[in-house]
């Protein structure tokens, strides 16, 4: 049986990066196919609709808003004559844009309110063999979106006043600093609070809450609105903001408790976070695109011995999604060692040094550096 393969030097890339890869080909039987085609798709989309009998036949029982970022087909390689038999590597490399959001998929039905939603960005390189119908191949690539800070992350200050004895007034201060720019979907963030006491009361403990806020984002258009909606609100600037969750939502919260006042009026380091939600699945990742937003925060809450509570918010500057499975998953039949690169013109085509440079040594025949 025939068979095409297509693979990426890595599984996830940033806005603005070049994707370099191989389309493997292994013709063991005659075939009227005469090249390949690549194409390359990236999008952002939702959807978020009413599904009770009364409104789902009616016009605009839905808000939904699309965008394509990248949608191109290129021909690889392409010959007058059918393919011989044999195996053949072909390499190309493209560009992504400098803006784009990051992979992203969500979704939620809600039987109470009748509510259907889901919002998706994501990208996919698609191989195919010309005039072949058959011959067809994709791979899913992840964007990593707010992953290539250098500074270090900011650090977030809340301050109360304490008066004391003789109506002194003195300063409690809190910092709270993430030790990490961004952070996976189902990993860690870590957090750092840093306390400046010069009053007389005491911490008597600190609680911290992961919050997501999501929102959808579209024009209004003409249609009527399906109905009275407390998620939706129509804006001036003719766009309708949909809150798909409501308020933002809490994921899970602790609470740390004082076990030792003089190390804890001083503050604490290294607080884990756990990037899941309450039932202990990785939580969704945050995305700024123009029709879908999803972002994080946490707030914090220091309590004092007076019966004060200070609170905080840290935003998280970027929560990724998990590496990509598919990616890590793909494993290379043997053929693949005996197949000879077939050189191409045009857009996507590889210079031979590049070939030979540390952006192929890690695809499958190709030597490793």
């Amino acid at each position: 049986m025939n068979e095409i393969l297509i693979r990426t030097n890595k599984g996830e890339y940033n806005p603005g990066e070049e994707i370099y890869g191989v389309v493997y080909l292994n013709i063991i039987n005659p075939t009227a196919g005469r090249g390949v085609r690549l194409s390359f798709l990236g999008y952002e989309h939702f959807l978020y609709e009413y599904t009770d009998e009364e409104e789902k036949d009616k016009d605009g029982n839905r808000y939904e808003a699309r965008k394509d970022y990248m949608r191109t087909s290129t021909t690889l390689f392409e010959k007058e004559d059918p393919l011989m038999l044999g195996s053949y590597m072909i390499p190309f490399r493209l560009k992504l844009l400098s803006e784009l959001p990051g992979t992203f998929h969500a979704s939620n039905y809600d039987a109470v309110m009748k509510v259907r939603w889901v919002a998706t960005a994501c990208y996919s390189v698609e191989a195919e063999v010309i005039d072949s119908k058959n011959m067809k191949t994709q791979q899913e690539i992840n964007v990593v979106q707010f992953a290539s800070q250098n500074t270090l992350p900011l650090a977030f200050s809340a301050e109360h006043t304490v008066t004391s004895f003789l109506f002194h007034r003195r300063s409690f201060k809190v910092d709270a600093r993430l030790k990490d720019h961004w952070c996976r979907s189902g990993g860690t963030a870590k957090l750092r609070i840093i306390i400046t006491n010069d009053t007389h009361v005491n911490v008597t403990g600190i609680s911290i809450k992961l919050v997501r806020e999501l929102m959808f984002m579209c024009k209004i258009g003409s249609q009527r609105r399906p109905r009275v909606d407390k998620c939706v609100v129509d804006e001036v600037d003719g766009r309708v903001l949909i809150h798909p969750e409501g308020e933002p939502v809490t994921l899970s919260q602790q609470s740390i408790l004082n076990s030792h006042a003089e190390a804890f009026n001083r503050g604490l380091d290294n607080i884990l976070i756990p990037l899941k939600d309450g039932n202990m699945r990785p939580v969704i990742p945050s995305v700024k695109g123009s029709h879908i937003l999803c972002q994080y925060s946490l707030e914090v809450q220091v309590h004092l011995s007076n019966g004060t509570n200070i609170p905080l918010t840290v935003p998280l500057p970027a929560v990724l999604p998990c590496e990509n499975p598919e990616w890590q998953r793909w494993q290379a039949p043997d053929w693949v060692s005996e197949a000879e690169v077939t050189s191409t013109e045009g857009l996507l085509s590889v210079p031979s040094n590049v070939l030979y440079s540390e952006a192929f040594s890690g695809i499958p025949g190709f030597q490793r550096l």
